[in-house]
């Protein structure tokens, strides 16, 4: 899931396509980019009402927050996934330098 979410989408929605998985399973596991999503679109609905409510700084500053917020949500996403990534890589250390993961 931290693959799925973290990682780049179109590379992995392709690499998915490749291997033929399955692309329900795909779609369920990419549900927590929701985390990701309701921050940005508060940063934007905020900057919205921002522009409409010059006089208030209130919504300027939540926008601010809700930037910062999906910020750090998007790294921490891409953290795992590099995690990840970097475990399964080391878990199967030996089969890489083989290439024999390469003749399927």
């Amino acid at each position: 899931v931290a693959v799925l979410v973290g990682g780049p989408d179109w590379p992995t929605s392709v690499l998915t396509g490749i291997l033929r998985l399955n692309a329900g399973q795909m779609l369920l596991g990419t549900t927590p980019i929701i985390l990701l999503i309701v921050p940005v679109v508060f940063s934007g609905a905020f900057m919205l009402q921002a522009a409409q409510d010059k006089s208030s700084h209130l919504y300027s500053s939540l926008a601010q927050i809700s930037s910062m917020l999906s910020s750090i949500v998007m790294v921490g996403m891409m953290v795992g996934a590099v995690y990840h990534i970097e475990s399964v890589q080391q878990q199967f250390k030996a089969e890489i330098e083989q290439g024999d993961w390469e003749k399927d």
